[in-house]
């Protein structure tokens, strides 16, 4: 089907139709099998140079199937208090830094050829075994790179919450064909008090943060320009803001020129 220019898409179709039958037949992904590499990599007395080298070839799918092996940089990074921007920009600079480090570190590309997500992912990670040791790596690696990194790029603005959100979490994600939102933009919550646009709240002399105040009921979030509030605290918020913009309109409907 490959040779024939059927795309990753349409042979996942095949694979799942020819599961469900009586008699399910097993089409493999690979000819490859990476059993032995994935043992290799996993074995704690492994050579450190071949592990380097072993880990760069290790495909996407591998990748994906093998949580007990591999551990995402991003995630590594966040534990260390570092936060990769700029699109693969910091992550590929803080996985060249490890290298630099002799430490094991793969890239993978899942590339979708049709669709809405179509065009390459990439993917760093390392060993899950040497999660600790990059962790401690990162902790103390100096310079203007990383501390622009250690700059949270999210501000809470009230009270802090259990668990930090990240940017995909706030934008949402994506499951199977569905976009899960655990968090929504705040000025929706002006939709009922007939503010739709950052312009009405221009023309009250007031803006979204000065509305939001320094100390909500909740959490809020600050990503960028937007303003992020998590879905089961919208309700709270949302009376807040409401109680907000009526005072501000009290307030500019009792200035002179408004008399």
């Amino acid at each position: 089907m490959r040779a024939i220019g059927y795309d990753v898409n349409q042979i996942a179709q095949v694979r799942k139709s020819l599961a469900e039958r009586e008699q399910p037949v097993d089409v493999p992904r690979d000819f490859k099998d990476w059993r032995p590499t994935l043992a290799l990599l996993a074995n704690p007395e492994g050579d450190r140079a071949m592990v380097c080298k072993l880990i760069r070839d290790m495909p996407y799918y591998v990748y994906q199937k093998s949580p007990e092996v591999f551990v995402g940089l991003s995630e590594v990074a966040r534990g260390a208090g570092l936060y990769p921007r700029f699109g693969r920009k910091d992550i590929t600079f803080m996985a060249n830094y490890l290298e630099m480090q002799k430490e094991p570190v793969g890239h993978a590309v899942d590339k979708d050829k049709s669709g809405k997500r179509k065009g390459d992912r990439h993917y760093f990670f390392t060993l899950k075994m040497y999660e600790e040791e990059v962790k401690q790596l990162l902790l103390s690696a100096k310079g203007p790179r990383f501390e622009a990194m250690r700059q949270a790029p999210i501000r809470v603005i009230g009270p802090m919450p259990e668990k930090m959100p990240n940017t995909t979490d706030l934008i949402g994600r994506r499951v199977k064909r569905e976009i899960i939102r655990e968090y929504s933009g705040v000025l929706g919550l002006l939709g009922p008090y007939g503010i739709i646009s950052t312009t009405q709240l221009r023309s009250l002399e007031t803006n979204l943060e000065g509305l939001i105040g320094p100390n909500p009921p909740v959490s809020v979030f600050l990503e960028r320009h937007t303003f992020f509030v998590a879905n089961v605290d919208s309700q709270a918020l949302g009376v807040h803001l409401g109680k907000q913009l009526e005072a501000v309109r009290r307030l500019d409907m009792s200035a002179p020129d408004k008399m």
